[in-house]
């Protein structure tokens, strides 16, 4: 994930050092590397939510509701 970043970061100043052009190969590297964060940024927030969800479902498939409230203030502070 931080390799994704910084290659965003550094596709973006090249791409402002080069006068921010609206076309062409440095325009299309930001372009891609923007893109590509995005979505590994994207993957791990419906990572994160899914996981979450698993935990909760694990707590209430015994209907146990006090390691239920337990899981979601844990969850919550993440």
């Amino acid at each position: 994930m931080s390799l994704l970043k910084q290659q965003s970061i550094d596709t973006h100043q090249l791409w402002v050092a080069f006068g921010r052009p609206l076309s062409g190969p440095i325009y299309t590297d930001r372009c891609h590397a923007r893109a590509e964060y995005r979505r590994a940024m994207k993957a791990r927030a419906e990572v994160a939510t899914a996981q979450i969800s698993n935990d909760l479902r694990e707590q209430l498939l015994p209907k146990d509701t006090v390691s239920f409230w337990k899981t979601s203030i844990k969850s919550n502070q993440m």
